[in-house]
């Protein structure tokens, strides 16, 4: 994975060139091989999907608020390293409960 540095003549970037995407994240911006999204829809990938989707009821309906803000500020305090290693900013992160609903929906896609 590249690190990008910004600089006076580069203040974001965005899309795809060829077979390489760039793109940013909470974590922040990375490049990445461009590939074709696939849906193996095998046994294993369909049980897996039901676990996760377990796990996502689990975070909105199991837990009560205090529990998952809880989490949310541990998440928070995480320093993240990529491969310089250099600290890892994430932007909106403590947003992040708001602006990143979770819905068992979105595992099924």
């Amino acid at each position: 994975m590249a690190i990008i540095t910004y600089s006076a003549l580069v203040d974001k970037i965005r899309g795809s060139i060829g077979n390489v995407t760039f793109s940013r994240a909470r974590w922040g911006e990375f490049v990445r091989y461009r590939t074709r999204p696939r849906d193996p829809r095998s046994d294993d990938q369909a049980q897996y999907r039901v676990w996760f989707s377990a796990a996502v009821a689990q975070w909105r309906d199991t837990m009560n608020d205090a529990e998952r803000e809880a989490w949310n500020t541990l998440g928070d305090a995480t320093t993240l390293y990529n491969s310089a290693p250099i600290p890892i900013t994430r932007p909106g992160s403590t947003s992040r409960s708001a602006s990143m609903p979770f819905s068992s929906n979105a595992c099924r896609q």
